[in-house]
């Protein structure tokens, strides 16, 4: 008989049950209430699950609230009753791993459909998937509790920061957070086994590293956009990754703010470079280009008021009682690359995004034409989801875009807030990929535009022309390179 005393806590302890029964009940411990988990076998009769129990005594006792304690205990019992309805097969670390994914799969799907008699007749039926998230947690918590303090092989490949004794800066709770966002089952693509990534035809692979920070690849970030079939969430993934803006700056933007490459030498220091569309970004109060090149005498603040009767997006929160708050879209602050029209521009890292991009704007504009948009606010992007048509033609809500970016992302099979795969991943990204390029500091605090008393000094020195220029070369030298050349 091989000894699987190494193996987990589910594989030893049901082990040689051929009939087994799991029970949840509730006991005292020391004065308080805890769930707990009695498994019952015909020949040997109940017992108590001992690690279960143990890690739900540790939990209890560190600050887990008694509801938390039964939701855990209860999917651990759910998930000993899936492996002891699959027969109790004997189990390696890999074995353990995919035994983690079919119950991911049964638990989201249900089991009524299964082609194993086995699985269907648990009479699971399909999940929402904050249930799946809530499951796959609890199975973390209790595979690192069974590897620390049993020594185990876990049921996930995963890890835990400790949180801080003492102090409590700002940089310290981010570097916390940002590590623990790297473990956590962050690498199980929920539900399915990951795919590996293939080269889109006609695009070479090419992985950034971050510079220590976590950030999705080039591969990830054309699967993301190619997956999107939305011609507007297609434009805010093309100008996220591929220029950098934050995503209020996004939902600032007006339709003037988009125009052929020509127009650049007019209002970027005679930059004279045409083979981009200008994505220009605008202070929503102070910018005095509104659409007309020539005239300068008029603030966005104040058309906004006399034309529609509108304040900027970043005051809806506080302004008039807060009716119009779900339009709100903040601003941050920018360095102004032209200081006298309060305007910036976009600096595409990628000429094919910028490309489709351009041809996506013509094609929503003409839509929103149609639909009279322009007649009711000047804004870029607007919601033409014809299922909902109380809500065509208003402006898109950061509520719409975080939803639509955890459906394009899971839509590939990426884990939405996992490894930089969040909507503010977007600029990292991008960071990381000029910073890949080999541009200098200076150039690069002018691309994302930091608005810092450092960055606007270096900026005395350096054109938008000139970071043009270094962007195109570094962008061909690092093409060639990949290419073999």
């Amino acid at each position: 008989m091989p000894d699987f005393t190494a193996l987990s806590p589910l594989y030893a302890y049901v082990l040689q049950m051929p009939n087994v029964t799991v029970v949840q009940v509730t006991i005292v411990d020391q004065g308080r209430s805890l769930p707990a988990l009695v498994v019952v076998d015909e020949n040997s009769g109940a017992s108590f699950h001992r690690e279960l129990l143990a890690s739900a005594r540790k939990f209890r006792f560190s600050g887990w609230g008694l509801e938390h304690i039964n939701r855990y205990v209860r999917t651990i019992g759910r998930f000993i009753e899936f492996y002891v309805a699959l027969g109790l097969p004997v189990l390696d670390e890999a074995g353990l791993q995919r035994l983690v994914w079919e119950y991911l799969d049964a638990r989201f799907y249900g089991t009524l459909n299964s082609e194993d008699m086995r699985k269907r007749e648990l009479y699971w039926k399909p999940c929402r998937w904050n249930t799946v998230r809530h499951d796959c947690r609890a199975i973390s918590d209790f595979s690192d509790f069974c590897s620390r303090s049993y020594g185990y092989l876990p049921l996930v490949e995963s890890s835990r920061v400790q949180h801080l004794e003492r102090g409590s800066s700002y940089a310290a709770l981010q570097g916390l957070k940002t590590a623990a966002e790297r473990t956590v089952l962050g690498h199980l693509r929920l539900l399915r086994k990951p795919k590996a990534n293939a080269a889109m035809p006609g695009r070479k692979q090419m992985v950034t590293s971050g510079m220590g920070r976590a950030v999705m690849s080039v591969q990830q970030a054309w699967d993301v956009i190619d997956a999107e079939k939305n011609p507007t969430y297609r434009m805010i993934w093309l100008l996220g990754f591929w220029g950098g803006p934050r995503i209020c700056e996004q939902l600032n933007m007006w339709r003037c703010d988009v125009l052929p490459g020509d127009v650049r030498r007019l209002l970027f220091n005679k930059d004279p470079f045409r083979d981009t569309p200008l994505v220009v970004l605008a202070n929503p109060w102070e910018s005095t280009y509104c659409g007309d090149l020539g005239r300068e005498t008029i603030s966005r603040r104040v058309l906004l008021a006399e034309k529609f009767e509108m304040h900027p997006r970043p005051d809806l929160r506080v302004l008039d009682g807060g009716v119009r708050k779900s339009l709100w879209a903040g601003w941050k602050g920018m360095l102004e690359t032209n200081e006298a029209r309060h305007i910036s521009q976009v600096f595409w890292a990628d000429h094919e995004a910028a490309r489709e991009y351009g041809a996506l704007f013509e094609s929503v504009i003409d839509h929103q034409f149609d639909l009279g948009i322009h007649r009711q606010h000047p804004y870029l992007l607007v919601n033409l989801d014809p299922r909902h048509a109380d809500w065509v033609g208003s402006p898109l809500k950061l509520s719409n875009v975080s939803k639509a970016w955890n459906r394009a992302v899971s839509r590939v099979g990426l884990v939405p807030h996992r490894f930089g795969v969040s909507i503010h991943g977007m600029r990292h990204f991008y960071k990381s990929y000029v910073e890949e390029l080999g541009l200098s500091r200076k150039v690069i605090q002018i691309m994302m535009r930091h608005r810092s008393l450092s960055s606007q000094d270096l900026y005395g020195g350096l054109s938008d022309r000139i970071v043009r220029e270094l962007l195109a070369v570094s962008s061909r030298r690092r093409r060639n390179k990949i290419e073999g050349r």
